[in-house]
């Protein structure tokens, strides 16, 4: 909000003739706007970044093998939407696997099918965390 040149009163649109406060006649500066510039009033934050950390390859690689399925590997990286994915995937190969058990004379192998090639893709999402070297985190930091 502009200001009174004469009391520093916060003025509205309004009051461009007569300041209300003070009664001074044409309140307003010439070169005044109507509104305040916001970067004038506050002050500059000094915000310190925390320097990130690399994201290790081996730890991504352990969590694609061991918690692949639950996207252990994308939350790790700060990929929140491709790790939830990941779990929505498990959920339906679960479903699909408790079908399978139920409907089917094969017994646990049909449980064991869907997970065996589940446990394979990401055994092999490992093998490409480990192998392609230019890869990045969320925040376009390269693994080490």
């Amino acid at each position: 909000m502009p200001r009174c040149k004469y009391c520093s009163a916060s003025l509205t649109r309004l009051d461009k003739e007569i300041c209300p406060f003070c009664g001074g006649k044409n309140p307003l500066d010439s070169d005044a706007s109507l509104t305040l510039d916001v970067t004038k009033v506050l002050d500059k934050v000094n915000v310190v970044d925390a320097p990130l950390k690399k994201k290790s390859r081996i730890i991504i690689a352990i969590l694609a093998i061991i918690f692949g399925l639950f996207g252990a590997h994308a939350f790790y990286l700060r990929k929140i939407k491709l790790g939830i994915i990941y779990c929505a995937i498990t959920v339906i190969l679960l479903a699909i696997a408790l079908l399978l058990y139920f409907f089917t004379p094969m017994s646990i192998w049909a449980f064991l099918v869907p997970y065996l090639i589940a446990e394979l893709y990401y055994i092999g999402v490992a093998i490409y965390y480990l192998i392609k070297k230019d890869l990045v985190d969320i925040h376009g930091v390269p693994l080490k």
